[in-house]
């Protein structure tokens, strides 16, 4: 299949966007390294928050019913009434 001009072109202008892109972030972030460490740390800050609440909420989405927040109302709630007796004296 033989590539038109118009293809090459739009290629070509893709080649220079990916370039400009490429070469902006480099300059930017990677060219300086107290820069780059900083860049790490602050994804690293903005990361952990983010996927820790990610999978809590997945991982109470898949445990519906068995966690204690769940069935604390069985367990906990009115006590034995001989321990109430037992204090009133």
């Amino acid at each position: 299949m033989a590539l038109s001009s118009r293809d090459e072109v739009d290629g070509v202008i893709g080649a220079e966007v990916m370039t400009s892109f490429y070469s902006t972030i480099y300059n930017t972030i990677f060219k300086r390294n107290s820069i780059f460490v900083g860049t790490i740390f602050a994804g690293a800050f903005v990361f952990q928050p983010v996927f820790d609440s990610g999978v809590t909420r997945w991982y109470e989405y898949h445990n519906r019913g068995k966690l204690w927040k769940d069935i604390k109302g069985k367990y906990v709630g009115g006590g034995d009434d001989e321990e109430e007796d037992e204090d009133d004296e």
